[in-house]
């Protein structure tokens, strides 16, 4: 039931902080938008990855992963970090989800999106085992073996205001799960939990 929160400590030596959405089955029109906002949101060059990381040094690691499924799956913010720095790290993830949410990603950032996405789906496509295992499972899922071939028509398929209404449609605060996972306390050699 969402919105849900939990906190749970294990043996880790980090904080990690995801931050989670109801996502879209790989059937959904709305699935090359998340495909493009899960890039947008990950890796060094990433809006979130300069605030979080380098501008506030919150993180050692950021990012978003989308997993659509023949069910619905979901949309994620994740970032690994001090507990103490928990909360701005959630805090900052929900001002980057209402940028996304009320301004859309600006040209620039779906233009690199666009670019790696269709790069990586092309260079996964040039091994013959790959080539065969893709198209496979495209016609076993009910898309059809052509599939990830229209990658780069999907991908000039979408606008900066289809992405941000996608955004604007499942990134909202009252369907949210938040999972924050802390290290194990410690004893000190005195006893006391530092």
């Amino acid at each position: 039931q969402l919105p849900a929160r939990i906190k749970h400590r294990e043996p880790k030596q980090q904080t990690i902080v995801i931050q989670g959405f109801p996502g879209v089955d790989i059937k959904d029109p709305r699935v090359d938008a998340l495909a493009v906002l899960e890039n947008a949101l990950s890796g060094m060059s990433s809006d979130l990855f300069t605030e979080v990381r380098d501008k506030r040094g919150l993180a050692y690691f950021c990012g978003a992963f989308d997993r659509p499924g023949l069910e619905p799956g979901l949309f994620a913010l994740y970032a690994g970090t001090r507990e103490e720095a928990s909360d701005q790290v959630e805090k900052l993830f929900n001002e980057e989800l209402e940028r996304l949410r009320a301004k859309g990603l600006r040209e620039e950032e779906l233009q690199r999106a666009r670019a790696q996405i269709v790069a990586s789906q092309e260079m996964s496509l040039q091994d013959n085992g790959q080539l065969a295992q893709t198209c496979a499972l495209d016609e076993l899922y009910g898309l059809g073996y052509g599939y990830s071939f229209t990658i780069g028509e999907r991908m000039k398929a979408l606008t900066l205001d289809g992405i941000r209404k996608v955004a604007d449609e499942l990134f909202q605060p009252d369907r949210c799960a938040v999972s924050l996972v802390f290290p194990e306390k410690t004893e000190t050699k005195e006893g006391a939990t530092p």
